[in-house]
């Protein structure tokens, strides 16, 4: 199943054919490990296509006239993951400004999944994207394709997995099970956390432990996280003239995404020594969905919100036996069929 997910992602890579470097804009420079799966997956991606990472970015650093001058002709590589029109703006003002200046340069899309909740953005999205000539999106699932062919015609779009699934044989994820029977309830915290008229099997379920990615981060790493965070520089060098300012800022981002990275990958480090304490996991996040499958824990997927984890699951992993796709009401029986092997 991994390597079958993996190589999908891998059939694409014929995009890259002919060029050596990229840059890799909107990197997660946040506590959601998920969104580090998918960097790190990324990463994984690139490195064993032979294509060097010149420089990435977070969304905060993304200064275009900066940009322009790093970016050369080189690719532009958009971060994926599940924020594409709805979800914090910022992302999404980011793809539609990168996509409108860079109008020379291959631009791609890792995959997302997409959902407008509105019409505004859908109408300056649409403008932008529909005016590059080589724009290609990357998209989860078949709803995500058909709305991208109907808002962006003018791109190429692909349908892929999760760039998580690049992760596969990556140390130092993985490691054996424990013998401890308890059940992980990884709930999306967004939502009503620990609201038992929407998810009634909480008070039902002895030894489960609810918690989101923020509580799987322990305090120690938390606090050293804190102090990598580094302040408005650009503003505080503002004085310079501008081709100093600009080496200075680009130094400071590269030894911030140094350090960033060193922090996420002991975040997925302490998150995969924690799921592997738990003998079934449920959850209703997808990236929780797509660890668990990765490390081979048994677990259950509740979805959530406008259906994104039920349009993946369906997609990409009905037939992993690992896992099922639940309603909150058929929990008890599932993990019951799971105790029994069925």
């Amino acid at each position: 199943m991994i390597s079958h997910l993996s190589k999908k992602l891998y059939d694409a890579s014929y995009l890259l054919d002919g060029y050596e470097e990229v840059v890799l804009l909107d990197y997660p420079k946040y506590m959601n490990i998920g969104d580090s799966l998918i960097w790190f997956g990324s990463l994984n991606f690139l490195r064993r296509l032979n294509v060097r990472v010149v420089d990435q970015f977070h969304v905060y650093q993304c200064d275009l006239d900066v940009l322009e001058n790093v970016i050369g002709d080189r690719p532009v590589i958009l971060q994926g993951g599940g924020n594409f029109g709805h979800c914090d703006q910022r992302h999404q003002v980011l793809r539609q400004r990168v996509i409108s200046r860079f109008v020379d340069n291959r631009i791609i899309m890792f995959p997302q999944t997409l959902h407008f909740d509105d019409e505004t953005a859908v109408i300056r999205d649409t403008e932008a994207f529909n005016l590059h000539p080589d724009l290609h999106l990357m998209w989860r699932d078949e709803t995500s394709i058909k709305a991208s062919e109907e808002f962006f015609p003018n791109a190429s779009t692909y349908l892929v997995p999760d760039m998580a699934f690049c992760l596969e044989g990556l140390k130092p994820w993985g490691g054996v099970q424990t013998d401890n029977r308890d059940i992980l309830f990884h709930n999306r915290y967004t939502n009503a956390s620990g609201d038992v008229s929407q998810f009634p099997f909480i008070e039902k379920i002895y030894g489960l432990a609810e918690k989101d990615w923020e509580d799987i981060i322990t305090e120690e790493a938390r606090a050293g996280a804190f102090k990598a965070r580094y302040g408005n520089f650009r503003k505080r060098i503002g004085f310079l003239p501008e081709g100093t300012r600009q080496s200075l800022f680009l130094k400071n981002c590269h030894k911030e995404t140094a350090e960033w990275y060193k922090y996420a990958r002991s975040f997925l480090e302490i998150a995969n020594s924690e799921y592997l304490q738990y003998q079934v996991i449920i959850t209703n996040r997808l990236h929780s969905h797509i660890f668990a499958t990765l490390l081979r824990i048994p677990h259950l997927v509740l979805d959530y919100g406008y259906g994104k984890n039920g349009r993946f699951y369906n997609e990409w992993t009905v037939d992993d036996p690992i896992s099922r796709l639940v309603k909150p009401e058929e929990v008890p029986d599932a993990l019951a069929a799971f105790e029994n092997g069925g």
